[in-house]
């Protein structure tokens, strides 16, 4: 019967509802189009919990607080990569 079907799937949802995430990556575009420019990855540190910024060959570290990367991504992300709070160190 479809309603037991449903009704069973649904008791699987709170699990997933439950589920944590944290922001570990956000790729971001830099250019005024995109068939140009140039891709950066801010990526969070799960030992310490400081963002870091891989451009190129480049690591930067220094000078990236949390408000100063919320901002900049609101323009410029391109995809976020979360992970699961169990699996994750820096929590």
């Amino acid at each position: 019967d479809e309603d037991e079907d449903e009704e069973e799937e649904e008791e699987d949802l709170p699990e997933i509802k439950k589920a944590k995430y944290n922001l570990h990556a956000v790729v971001s575009h830099l250019g005024r189009a995109s068939e140009s420019g140039h891709y950066v990855s801010d990526v969070r540190d799960p030992d310490t919990g400081h963002w870091l910024r891989f451009n190129d060959s480049r690591l930067v570290t220094a000078g990236y607080t949390r408000k100063t990367l919320l901002e900049y991504w609101k323009t410029n992300a391109y995809m976020l990569v979360y992970c699961h709070s169990e699996c994750y160190r820096g929590s």
